[in-house]
Protein backbone atom coordinates (compact mmCIF):
# COMPACT_ATOMS: atom_id res chain seq x y z
CA UNK A 1 0.00 0.00 0.00
CA UNK A 2 0.91 3.75 -1.00
CA UNK A 3 0.70 6.44 1.47
CA UNK A 4 -1.61 7.13 -0.18
CA UNK A 5 -3.91 4.68 0.36
CA UNK A 6 -4.43 5.84 4.04
CA UNK A 7 -6.47 8.50 2.87
CA UNK A 8 -9.24 6.93 1.63
CA UNK A 9 -12.50 8.20 3.01
CA UNK A 10 -14.43 4.76 1.76
CA UNK A 11 -15.28 1.60 4.29
CA UNK A 12 -12.89 -0.15 2.30
CA UNK A 13 -9.99 -0.17 4.29
CA UNK A 14 -10.45 -2.04 6.91
CA UNK A 15 -11.63 -5.37 5.80
CA UNK A 16 -7.93 -4.54 4.16
CA UNK A 17 -6.65 -4.05 7.32
CA UNK A 18 -8.10 -7.25 8.81
CA UNK A 19 -6.75 -9.03 5.93
CA UNK A 20 -3.77 -8.41 6.31
CA UNK A 21 -3.27 -8.82 10.20
CA UNK A 22 -4.68 -12.25 9.64
CA UNK A 23 -1.73 -13.01 6.80
CA UNK A 24 0.58 -11.88 9.23
CA UNK A 25 -0.65 -14.13 11.98
CA UNK A 26 -0.66 -16.90 9.73
CA UNK A 27 2.56 -16.39 8.39
CA UNK A 28 3.89 -16.30 12.41
CA UNK A 29 1.82 -19.37 12.99
CA UNK A 30 3.51 -21.08 10.19
CA UNK A 31 6.92 -20.03 10.74
CA UNK A 32 6.69 -19.69 7.17
CA UNK A 33 10.20 -16.91 7.08
CA UNK A 34 11.63 -18.34 9.84
CA UNK A 35 11.99 -21.67 8.20
CA UNK A 36 13.28 -20.38 4.92
CA UNK A 37 15.97 -17.83 6.71
CA UNK A 38 14.26 -14.22 5.59
CA UNK A 39 13.83 -11.25 6.96
CA UNK A 40 10.81 -9.77 7.43
CA UNK A 41 10.36 -6.18 7.29
CA UNK A 42 7.57 -3.54 6.52
CA UNK A 43 7.59 -0.06 5.76
CA UNK A 44 5.25 2.52 6.94
CA UNK A 45 5.58 6.31 6.98
CA UNK A 46 1.46 6.90 7.31
CA UNK A 47 1.47 5.78 10.63
CA UNK A 48 -2.12 5.18 10.23
CA UNK A 49 -1.74 1.26 10.84
CA UNK A 50 -4.11 0.30 13.01
CA UNK A 51 -2.45 -1.13 16.48
CA UNK A 52 -3.41 -4.60 15.87
CA UNK A 53 -2.41 -4.35 12.78
CA UNK A 54 0.97 -2.70 13.57
CA UNK A 55 1.49 -5.11 16.08
CA UNK A 56 1.41 -8.34 14.13
CA UNK A 57 3.84 -6.82 11.44
CA UNK A 58 6.35 -6.10 14.49
CA UNK A 59 5.97 -9.25 15.57
CA UNK A 60 7.11 -11.11 12.51
CA UNK A 61 9.45 -8.68 12.11
CA UNK A 62 10.93 -9.46 15.32
CA UNK A 63 10.74 -13.35 14.58
CA UNK A 64 12.51 -12.92 11.53
CA UNK A 65 15.64 -10.49 12.18
CA UNK A 66 17.81 -13.12 11.71
CA UNK A 67 17.29 -14.52 8.79
CA UNK A 68 20.17 -15.10 6.61
CA UNK A 69 18.39 -15.81 2.78
CA UNK A 70 17.33 -12.52 2.12
CA UNK A 71 14.83 -9.90 2.94
CA UNK A 72 10.97 -9.24 2.37
CA UNK A 73 9.79 -5.76 2.93
CA UNK A 74 5.99 -5.04 2.43
CA UNK A 75 4.60 -1.59 2.01
CA UNK A 76 1.73 -0.61 4.56
CA UNK A 77 2.35 3.24 4.21
CA UNK A 78 5.35 4.03 1.70
CA UNK A 79 5.67 7.44 0.45
CA UNK A 80 8.19 7.71 -2.48
CA UNK A 81 8.01 11.50 -1.98
CA UNK A 82 9.35 11.14 1.67
CA UNK A 83 11.82 8.44 1.25
CA UNK A 84 13.45 10.68 -1.80
CA UNK A 85 13.33 13.81 0.13
CA UNK A 86 15.11 12.24 3.67
CA UNK A 87 17.62 10.88 1.09
CA UNK A 88 18.53 14.66 -0.39
CA UNK A 89 18.10 16.03 3.15
CA UNK A 90 21.15 13.56 3.97
CA UNK A 91 23.12 15.78 1.35
CA UNK A 92 24.31 13.27 -1.06
CA UNK A 93 27.67 14.00 -3.13
CA UNK A 94 26.63 12.18 -6.17
CA UNK A 95 23.44 10.26 -7.79
CA UNK A 96 25.51 7.31 -6.44
CA UNK A 97 25.65 8.58 -2.88
CA UNK A 98 21.81 9.12 -3.19
CA UNK A 99 20.66 6.35 -4.65
CA UNK A 100 22.54 4.55 -1.55
CA UNK A 101 20.16 6.71 0.80
CA UNK A 102 17.08 5.82 -0.03
CA UNK A 103 15.23 3.11 1.46
CA UNK A 104 15.93 0.56 -1.13
CA UNK A 105 18.86 0.69 -3.26
CA UNK A 106 17.40 -2.23 -5.73
CA UNK A 107 14.88 -4.29 -5.59
CA UNK A 108 14.45 -8.23 -6.91
CA UNK A 109 11.78 -9.33 -7.09
CA UNK A 110 8.09 -7.38 -7.08
CA UNK A 111 4.78 -9.73 -6.11
CA UNK A 112 1.37 -7.90 -7.20
CA UNK A 113 -1.48 -9.24 -6.33
CA UNK A 114 -3.68 -9.19 -9.96
CA UNK A 115 -2.74 -5.55 -11.15
CA UNK A 116 0.58 -4.70 -12.01
CA UNK A 117 0.37 -1.05 -11.17
CA UNK A 118 2.36 -0.27 -8.23
CA UNK A 119 0.78 2.49 -6.99
CA UNK A 120 3.47 5.07 -5.83
CA UNK A 121 5.93 2.47 -5.26
CA UNK A 122 9.79 2.77 -5.42
CA UNK A 123 10.14 2.51 -9.09
CA UNK A 124 13.30 4.06 -8.89
CA UNK A 125 14.71 0.77 -7.68
CA UNK A 126 12.74 -1.83 -9.48
CA UNK A 127 14.70 -1.12 -13.00
CA UNK A 128 16.00 -4.75 -13.20
CA UNK A 129 13.20 -6.80 -10.75
CA UNK A 130 11.21 -9.72 -11.88
CA UNK A 131 7.61 -9.04 -11.33
CA UNK A 132 5.20 -11.78 -10.64
CA UNK A 133 1.64 -11.53 -10.53
CA UNK A 134 0.01 -13.62 -8.09
CA UNK A 135 -3.37 -14.29 -9.21
CA UNK A 136 -4.99 -13.59 -5.44
CA UNK A 137 -6.11 -10.58 -3.34
CA UNK A 138 -4.77 -10.86 0.00
CA UNK A 139 -6.51 -12.78 2.21
CA UNK A 140 -6.52 -15.47 -0.14
CA UNK A 141 -2.80 -15.94 0.22
CA UNK A 142 -1.12 -18.76 1.69
CA UNK A 143 2.55 -19.64 2.36
CA UNK A 144 2.25 -22.10 -0.25
CA UNK A 145 1.93 -19.53 -2.44
CA UNK A 146 4.69 -17.30 -1.10
CA UNK A 147 6.66 -21.24 -1.33
CA UNK A 148 6.02 -21.02 -5.04
CA UNK A 149 6.66 -17.77 -5.96
CA UNK A 150 9.98 -17.58 -4.72
CA UNK A 151 10.74 -21.46 -6.70
CA UNK A 152 9.37 -19.15 -9.97
CA UNK A 153 12.03 -16.23 -8.85
CA UNK A 154 14.70 -18.71 -8.28
CA UNK A 155 14.07 -19.87 -11.69
CA UNK A 156 13.93 -16.84 -13.20
CA UNK A 157 17.08 -15.85 -11.43
CA UNK A 158 18.98 -18.72 -12.25
CA UNK A 159 18.26 -18.88 -15.93
CA UNK A 160 21.64 -18.67 -18.27
CA UNK A 161 20.06 -16.10 -20.63
CA UNK A 162 19.65 -13.55 -17.67
CA UNK A 163 23.22 -14.27 -16.01
CA UNK A 164 24.61 -13.76 -19.51
CA UNK A 165 22.91 -10.62 -20.77
CA UNK A 166 22.23 -8.68 -17.71
CA UNK A 167 24.81 -8.26 -14.58
CA UNK A 168 22.36 -7.31 -12.14
CA UNK A 169 21.15 -11.02 -12.10
CA UNK A 170 24.57 -12.41 -11.76
CA UNK A 171 24.52 -10.99 -8.25
CA UNK A 172 24.00 -13.19 -5.23
CA UNK A 173 21.38 -12.51 -3.33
Amino acid sequence: MSNYTHKRTDSGLEPIYKALKNTFEDLIKEKFFEKNGIVFKVIDHSEKLPKELEGAAKELSQLTKNGKNGEVTTLLGYSLEQDINEALSQDPKDYESFRGKLIFPDIDLVIRPYEMRLSGGPVYAISQAQMIILNKLNPEVKGEDLKRILQEYYQLKNNRINKSHNPHHSKNL
